[in-house]
């Protein structure tokens, strides 16, 4: 990972004048964040700008503008992560502690207000935390718990999903999806669930004792384990929904819960005491579900 001062797609495009095609390929630009993605002799390189981020109210998608390195460090989520080694004087720039942080394995935000204005960061910390053995600090700690009593955010749960800020919906679900897909996610949810942090998706999920079984069962199965996760929670289609899950899964949740109800009136009446396996065939096939 690199950070240049001014235009990463300018310097991106200079390496590949100088080096040519041959050696650089230049894989994706981001223009909203500044950023490309690119490769120099077989090596994957992330080039951003030093950039500068405000959010107009908190949990949205932020304003970014190009700064200096120093103004580029304030805005990361954790001490640990606002760590820069100046390549031309080979100089460590460490304006917040991080490397005292590293040394203690401690995680905390980096200001008052990191959780606020960007919740996604906790689902960050918790796979840090889970993958390097890190404590999160009290003072972070404390940080997470007075914002979730407070709740600044526009969206809560009962609203309407189309006032969710990004950082409750698309960004959150990523941020998931890389912790289940990329991370130890039992530890993970773990540390999540004593710091109280589920509460960003749905109550019913930070009460579930169930989690770990369910989420093992769906990965034997090849199931998403995010759906999974989401499943038990009397809110699961809404929960899918904000986190604007693909449509393919949303039916599938909405399915599953047809599936329980239909199973549920089953017992509850003691039918199926009386049930041929050709009955359960034709009742289940008639369905159509998938």
């Amino acid at each position: 990972d690199l950070v240049v001062e001014g235009s990463a797609n300018k310097l991106a495009k200079k390496v590949e004048h100088n080096l040519g095609r041959e050696r650089v390929s230049i894989l994706r630009e981001n223009t909203c964040y500044k950023t490309v993605e690119m490769k120099v002799d077989g090596v994957l390189i992330d080039l951003a700008s030093a950039r500068k981020e405000t959010y107009p109210v908190p949990g949205a998608n932020p304003i970014v503008a190009l700064t200096t390195l120093e103004d580029d460090l304030k805005r990361r989520d954790f001490t640990i992560n606002a760590i820069a080694l100046d390549l031309i004087n080979d100089e460590v720039i460490d304006l917040y502690n991080g490397k005292r942080a590293i040394a203690k394995k401690e995680l905390e935000f980096l200001h008052s207000k990191s959780f606020e204005e960007d919740p996604t960061r906790i689902i960050r910390g918790a796979r840090y935390a889970s993958r390097l053995g890190l404590e999160i600090s009290p003072k972070s700690l404390s940080q997470i718990k007075s914002t979730l009593q407070n709740w600044p955010w526009s969206w809560a749960q009962g609203k309407s999903i189309k006032i969710a800020p990004p950082a409750l919906g698309t960004r959150l679900r990523m941020e998931l999806e890389i912790l289940f897909n990329n991370e130890p996610w039992e530890k993970s949810i773990q540390l999540l669930q004593e710091w109280g942090a589920i509460l960003l998706i749905d109550k019913s999920l930070q009460e579930d004792s169930q989690w770990r079984k369910r989420i093992e069962n769906a990965i034997e199965l090849q199931i998403n384990p995010l759906l999974a996760w989401i499943a038990c929670s009397p809110n699961a289609k809404d929960i899918a929904a904000r986190l604007q899950m693909p449509v393919g899964q949303q039916k599938i949740l909405t399915e599953s819960i047809q599936v329980k109800d239909f199973i549920s009136n089953i017992f509850m009446n003691e039918e199926y005491l009386d049930w041929t396996p050709s009955m359960w065939t034709y009742s289940i096939e008639d369905a159509k579900w998938q």
